[in-house]
């Protein structure tokens, strides 16, 4: 890769608040492609980033939801898998999917840390279910 011009940049419009991109090279788009997260306006307002992006690290290194690769202040950028799509609620209410979905989360429970980010964990799930319940 030489230049930006070497690279396709395409909104994925499966964000609710945030703006996703993926970026990829335009010679192989499944050669290391990247998600590019802008947060969503006011988001920062309800969430603790800092909080947030050290239980997505907790997360990635334990093999489970994004592959996080940075973060700067109004974003983040992660691995995008490939061949995996947005879960819809068709999705979730597909009997296949949802028992993966139960055997990941009994997986979840199985993951080893120290207690500050067990303590960080309840409260980023605490605000994430706060949000659920105000949509």
């Amino acid at each position: 890769v030489h230049s930006v011009d070497d690279f396709n940049m395409v909104q994925n419009k499966d964000g609710l608040t945030n703006i996703i991109y993926k970026l990829s090279k335009k010679s192989d788009e499944d050669d290391f492609p990247i998600l590019f997260r802008i947060y969503g306006a006011g988001s920062s307002d309800f969430l603790n980033r800092e909080k947030e992006l050290k239980f997505l690290s907790v997360l990635s290194k334990n093999n489970f939801g994004i592959e996080l690769l940075c973060s700067f202040p109004e974003g983040r950028m992660e691995l995008w898998r490939v061949g995996f799509t947005s879960l819809n609620d068709l999705g979730c209410r597909d009997p296949v999917i949802s028992r993966r979905i139960a055997a990941k989360l009994a997986d979840l429970h199985n993951i080893r840390t120290e207690i500050a980010h067990f303590d960080e964990f309840h409260s980023v799930m605490r605000s994430w279910a706060q949000i659920c319940q105000i949509g």
